[in-house]
């Protein structure tokens, strides 16, 4: 998935558990805790990013679209879309870089 977030942030939760799915989530409730924690701050992430980069990773990331279609599709250079894409991932990683300090803290 070209290190993007991941599709699973979007779906919704499937209300059938295999029985390994309830044996993992009871055996670190804490680590489901984090992980979803997670998923919220990602999404944030994703929210706060400009309108002009979120469109693109959205296209690029979520929908899985390659930089030349989008580039079509959006009637932009090619370049303009890769550095779109670019941007970002760095803010995304900026943001979490300082929701993880902020944990750590």
């Amino acid at each position: 998935m070209r290190g993007c977030y991941n599709k699973r942030f979007h779906q919704h939760p499937d209300d059938t558990l295999t029985i390994e799915d309830a044996q993992s989530r009871e055996a670190a409730p804490d680590t489901e805790l984090l992980n979803d924690e997670l998923r919220s701050q990602v999404r944030d992430a994703i929210s706060q990013l400009d309108e002009k980069y979120r469109e693109i990773f959205d296209m690029y990331c979520i929908g899985g679209m390659k930089p030349q279609d989008i580039a079509e599709t959006k009637d932009l250079p090619l370049g303009t879309v890769k550095s779109r894409i670019h941007r970002a991932k760095m803010r995304l990683v900026e943001t979490l870089r300082d929701y993880a300090g902020a944990k750590l803290d």
